[in-house]
């Protein structure tokens, strides 16, 4: 036997990074970035899927559509599971969503009126996605 290699030695040694944290912590960041996206990508699916116009649509959709709704094309035994045992962190996100879908409905509803509300909330988002995207490189 050789000398004990500490196990940051390991993780390092691939590039992880680890993140120490509660159970609960990580339970609600995990609903945030990863059981929110599935239930909206299952719900932008089932919205457009059930309209009258649908096979018309589904000849349009093309990459954005695609993308948007990868997810909804997971288990849905697996995504059940997650949604069953990690339902408060999940509802808690689900409702913060649907205020951000009210106010941009509202924006968008009064377009002509708060057009550039509505551009400052678009560059807003963009900008939080590309420092996302920046900090991952």
């Amino acid at each position: 036997r050789g000398a004990q290699v500490p196990f940051s030695h390991w993780y390092r040694s691939i590039g992880a990074r680890p993140h120490i944290m509660q159970a609960a912590e990580h339970d609600r960041m995990a609903a945030g970035i990863s059981h929110l996206p599935l239930l909206i990508s299952v719900a932008l699916v089932a919205t457009t899927a059930e309209s009258p116009m649908w096979s018309q649509m589904a000849r349009l959709a093309a990459s954005g559509y695609r993308d948007l709704t990868r997810l909804a094309s997971g288990d849905p035994r697996m995504a059940r599971d997650i949604c069953i045992t990690n339902r408060e962190p999940i509802v808690s996100w689900l409702d913060e969503y649907i205020e951000a879908l009210r106010a941009l409905r509202r924006l968008v509803m009064f377009g002509s009126e708060q057009g550039e509300e509505l551009e400052r909330s678009l560059e807003r988002a963009r900008s939080w996605r590309q420092r996302w995207l920046d900090k991952r490189e």
